[in-house]
């Protein structure tokens, strides 16, 4: 016996059932494995499933696409990494998903060249080219990683990360999302950690600094470092800066390390010349 077989029911079904849970509704999540093993579960591939013995592996192979109620994920490979514990038992803790991967679920869809879903963490981490997760009304892109924790509704988003929403551009070389779940099971975004090189753009100004804070449900963004506030008259430069996006109202302070100056630049406005 070489330890490689192709086998259809129990293998698939347990694929199938791990790799759903990415990104299942809270509903979902809590369901017992008993109740969750009886869901109505499909999976196709191409080139059909894989049970690897030795190396303790299901694979579903080429166009692999598993499906459960409103949940849904594809990619080139699918691939559930085991563990055995004595009598029979056995527990899935990775879920690896290699090629065009799209894992969706209601008001969630990520997508990557590369996912894997560590089931212990409830943590799926995407690598590859085009990282995006399209969470409630949020599109969060990353250049060298994304990472969704289900438990905690939080994004992080690795290397010239963008978080887009209403009428604003987040950008920073860290970004962290933080979410909560509405009534009808879609996600809100309710804050924004920026770390390095950030810049939130609005329909009136631009503001960079090094690190901030945007409270989403509020409409407030503290920045610090090198912190510089742009109008389309106006020139803001300090510290530290305190803006409140719904009274309009910015408070630009010196950095507590620095000369404890700030400084400003006022363009004169179009049309307002002086009288000859």
């Amino acid at each position: 016996m070489t330890g490689r077989v192709r086998v259809i029911g129990p293998a698939a079904a347990m694929i199938v059932l791990l790799a759903a849970m990415i990104l299942a509704p809270e509903p979902a999540r809590t369901q017992n494995a008993e109740q969750a093993r009886q869901l109505p579960i499909e999976v196709t591939a191409d080139q059909g499933i894989e049970w690897n013995q030795n190396e303790k592996l299901y694979v579903a192979r080429g166009n692999a696409v598993a499906t459960r109620g409103e949940v849904r994920i594809s990619g080139d490979t699918i691939a559930a990494a085991y563990e055995e514990h004595g009598q029979g038992d056995s527990e899935i803790y990775q879920v690896e998903v290699t090629g065009a991967v799209v894992v969706s679920a209601p008001g969630k869809t990520l997508y990557g060249d590369r996912a894997i879903y560590d089931l212990r963490q409830a943590v799926v981490v995407l690598q590859g080219g085009d990282l995006r997760a399209e969470l409630g009304e949020e599109t969060v892109t990353a250049r060298d990683s994304l990472e969704y924790w289900e438990e905690r509704l939080t994004a992080v988003a690795r290397g010239e990360a963008v978080a887009r929403g209403r009428d604003r551009t987040i950008r920073a070389d860290v970004l962290t999302a933080l979410f909560e779940r509405q009534d009808d099971g879609n996600l809100r975004a309710v804050q924004m950690n920026t770390h390095g090189n950030t810049r939130i753009t609005t329909a009136d100004e631009v503001v960079t600094g090094r690190d901030g804070i945007y409270d989403v449900v509020k409409e407030t963004i503290t920045l610090e470092g090198g912190v510089k506030i742009t109008r389309e008259t106006m020139q803001l430069n300090g510290g530290r800066a305190e803006m409140d996006l719904r009274t309009g109202i910015s408070r630009l302070l010196p950095s507590p390390d620095g000369d404890g100056r700030v400084s400003g630049l006022i363009l004169p406005t179009p049309g307002n010349k002086e009288r000859e």
